[in-house]
């Protein structure tokens, strides 16, 4: 799974319930997007409009892989 946070998105402003179910962040990388920039697995103007809406976009695997998510307590 992958998690794209907005850079002017505190992560204590991000859902808790999406917190309870990823746990741990670990920062990966930063990325500039832009409509000319493609993604490999998602519609980077889908990725955009989330980040501008919510401030996240999650990236779920294909549906034929099981992701290791941790679920909260």
């Amino acid at each position: 799974m992958y998690l794209y946070v907005h850079a002017e998105t505190p992560l204590e402003d991000l859902p808790e319930d999406l917190m309870k179910l990823v746990k741990q962040l670990t920062h990966v990388m930063d990325l500039e997007l832009s409509e000319q920039r493609k993604l490999a697995r998602v519609d980077v103007i889908e990725v955009m409009n989330a980040l501008e809406d919510k401030g996240y976009f999650v990236q779920m695997p294909p549906g034929n892989l099981k992701p290791d998510l941790h679920y909260g307590d």
